[in-house]
């Protein structure tokens, strides 16, 4: 085993050891592995976790960094030191989504992109204690204010990570999937003149949501506002009397997220179009291995830009095995959103790479494992709502305890393509579905339902969360209308 292989052990054990509860088994760094529901959810495994106060040492490693400065946010901070940094070096702040880890988003591809061009990668890394489903807290206006929360913690990583190392400043960088996606451009927001730029995978805009009373209609795609009324939200937040540059942003959003809905990823780029000085309407567009992409320029500089990832659910966009590594809310779809990122960021040479073939889109894979994010998370069937219960719950990445690496396609194995559709529907609450044998229980304590055949998770186990249920063949079952199909 390598250097890097016992570290990346060594920083999975730390990490997972702090999220899963007492009776579950560890699970090893490099598998494919469901993520549970907020983890409300350290001993043995102590010396293992012992973190180092000189990152990089070892070059090409992840390290957990154990002080940093200032950390009003109460996070934690790992580093990737490339083998060979550049001089200076740029630096990517890689930020991960609800129920997940620094590593994580690491096996996105980051960490490899960032050997290959020299740069460092900061993974900052929320704690349960913070937030139970571990979700950077986008949706506080508290932590994501400048100077304030969860954004200064990472600003003093960022500040860190140049006092150590030759770093280029005109060169830092914060990308982030779901509620990492919600805080990537809330970083920007609030540190203009530390960001050049950022990129939000299935993220949100900067100020939507004042608290978790109205983080799910975020989510959900219910805010629209106009470009100008978003941009004045994301300067409030800002240095006060900042005239610009603004940084640049780059959108990922899949076509069938239900966890985070499409409408956020128009609403991102009303925002920073309009922070950026100029109009909503595409410059120029282009197909990427059947992914859409479309430009904002501001002369010859593209200020915004957004790509949509038609069929896919809430999954970060890998193209393995050359960058990313499949697994839950991954999706192999032939484009690896870190290398677009990366050259969005001027990181990277060269126009976007590949194969110009048809990707394969599994829509299943990281389709909404909390499905209904409207449907009040803190309730169990009986109970009122809870503002306060497990705020974490707020960017809905809540997995049903299936693989998210499912073949969608199964469904139709052995059907015969001419025959007549035999496809019935079922419409009742997901305690009734549990009941007549169309779900099983399943997710973090069984407190969700997944539905029998597909594995999709219906939301949480009671009579007032709603869902539509498919079923075809017979005893197969998956969320959606019957003329879907």
């Amino acid at each position: 085993m390598s250097g890097r292989e016992r570290t990346e052990l060594r920083a999975s054990a730390c990490v997972e050891s702090e999220r899963r509860p007492r009776w579950q088994a560890p699970t090893p760094r490099r598998r494919a592995r469901p993520l549970t529901l907020a983890c409300l959810i350290v001993g043995a495994i102590a010396s293992a976790c012992a973190t180092d106060d000189a990152p990089g040492s070892s070059s090409g490693e992840l390290t957990e960094v154990a002080s940093f400065g200032s950390n009003p946010g109460g996070l934690r901070m790992w580093l990737y030191a490339p083998a060979r940094p550049a001089s200076p070096a740029a630096v990517v702040v890689a930020l991960h989504g609800c129920t997940q880890s620094a590593a994580d988003i690491e096996r996105t591809g980051w960490s490899t992109i960032a050997d290959q061009a020299g740069f460092y990668v900061i993974y900052p890394q929320q704690t349960s204690s913070n937030n139970g489903a571990s979700c950077f807290r986008w949706f506080e206006p508290a932590h994501v204010r400048r100077g304030s929360g969860e954004v200064a913690s990472i600003a003093s990583m960022v500040s860190h990570v140049k006092s150590r190392f030759a770093i280029d400043d005109a060169r830092v960088f914060a990308a982030g999937f779901s509620a990492g996606g919600g805080m990537a451009p809330a970083l920007l927001a609030a540190y203009p003149d530390v960001f050049a730029a950022g990129a939000a995978h299935s993220g949100l805009p900067v100020g939507c949501a004042t608290g978790i009373s109205n983080a799910f209609d975020c989510q959900n795609g219910n805010v629209d506002r106009s470009g100008s009324d978003w941009a004045a939200r994301a300067r409030a937040n800002g240095p006060s009397g900042w005239a610009g540059p603004w940084p640049r942003l780059a959108v990922w959003q899949g076509t069938s997220d239900f966890t985070v809905r499409p409408k956020n990823a128009e609403e991102l780029v009303e925002q920073f179009t309009s922070l950026n000085g100029i109009d909503a309407i595409a410059d120029e567009s282009a197909t990427v291995a059947a992914l859409v992409r479309t430009r904002h320029l501001d002369g010859a500089s593209v200020r915004v830009e957004s790509w949509t990832l038609p069929g896919a659910g809430h999954a970060v966009a890998i193209d393995p095995p050359s960058c990313g590594a499949t697994g839950a809310f991954a999706v192999d779809v032939d484009v690896c959103a870190a290398r677009e990122q990366a050259r969005f960021f001027g990181l990277l040479d060269g126009a976007p790479s590949s194969d110009g073939g048809v990707p394969s889109v599994d829509a299943s894979v990281g389709v909404d494992a909390g499905r209904d994010a409207s449907v009040d998370a803190g309730r169990d069937a009986g109970t009122e709502r809870d503002a306060g219960v497990d705020a974490g719950r707020d960017a809905g990445l809540v997995d049903s305890g299936v693989d998210a690496a499912r073949d969608a396609g199964s469904a139709d194995a052995g059907a015969d393509a001419g025959s007549p559709s035999t496809c019935v529907e079922h419409t009742a609450s997901n305690y009734a579905h549990e009941r007549a044998g169309r779900g099983t229980r399943c997710g973090s304590f069984r407190s969700y339902v997944c539905a029998n055949g597909s594995g999709e998770s219906m939301g949480l186990w009671n009579t007032f969360a709603t869902t539509t249920l498919r079923e075809e063949p017979s005893g197969y079952f998956a969320i959606g209308r019957c003329e879907a199909l």
